[in-house]
């Protein structure tokens, strides 16, 4: 699967017009041997009678450290994606056996871009999997809305997820009671307080962005630094 991701020669089909079926078929072999090579996702198959190679591929690429930074593998990654959307669109579009869609594997992930096309990358990759399965962003995991999870670990596609569910914007996280705009808020001031050199730049990007969602979400509906109801005792970040 590392080699596939990687290959330049991958990149040289995305020019045809269209992926010959015997490509194709060997490509979703890949996908499927990569999933059961995994003991934990050969018993979870056998025992659901499920595949979730979408899962496998995310959870793949975004184990590389320079995933944000590498734009051939991000290609071939959406590339991938893409395909798999237009002939296996099931895929996207039903859980893996811990109720966990794709879009979850990604936004449950930290987000380091450290150039803005590592923002771009980002964005795409989210955009690819809202496009072939949009009602994810309604799914809960852990009792959290996918603009939670994003929020918390910046990743800029807070305004893609409530394009979709706009309500998402009012909605509080179920654990900490805070709304989007505070997740965000609390992101920041996490970000700002981590000095470590090798990270530096990484960090302070990630600082900026979660800076720029919060004044974003708040200034989309800014009734929320209303003083909130004595029930919401577990709120402690109120604007």
């Amino acid at each position: 699967l590392d080699y596939l991701l990687r290959s330049s020669e991958l990149q040289k089909h995305q020019q045809e017009s269209g992926v010959s079926s015997n490509l194709w078929t060997k490509l979703k072999l890949i996908l499927v041997s990569a999933e059961c090579s995994q003991q934990a996702n050969c018993n979870a198959c056998k025992k659901n009678g499920t595949l979730s190679p979408a899962h496998v591929l995310l959870k793949r690429v975004l184990s590389y450290p320079d995933f944000f930074d590498n734009v051939s593998v991000a290609r071939n990654t959406i590339w991938l994606l893409n395909q798999l959307a237009s002939t296996d669109a099931w895929i996207f579009q039903k859980p893996d056996p811990k109720g966990i869609y794709p879009l979850h594997v990604v936004l449950q992930q930290e987000c380091t871009p450290q150039h803005h096309t590592g923002k771009v990358i980002a964005r795409e990759l989210v955009k690819t999997l809202l496009q072939v399965h949009p009602q994810s962003a309604r799914c809960l995991l852990h009792q959290r809305l996918p603009i939670h999870w994003a929020v918390e670990h910046n990743w800029p596609c807070h305004d893609l997820l409530l394009a979709v569910y706009p309500e998402a914007l009012d909605a509080q996280d179920s654990t900490s009671e805070l709304y989007p705009f505070q997740i965000a808020a609390a992101a920041a001031a996490s970000v700002s307080t981590r000095t470590s050199a090798p990270c530096k730049q990484a960090e302070s990007m990630s600082s900026v962005s979660a800076l720029d969602i919060t004044f974003e979400l708040l200034r989309a509906n800014p009734t929320h630094v209303r003083p909130m109801p004595a029930k919401h005792h577990g709120v402690r970040a109120e604007a």
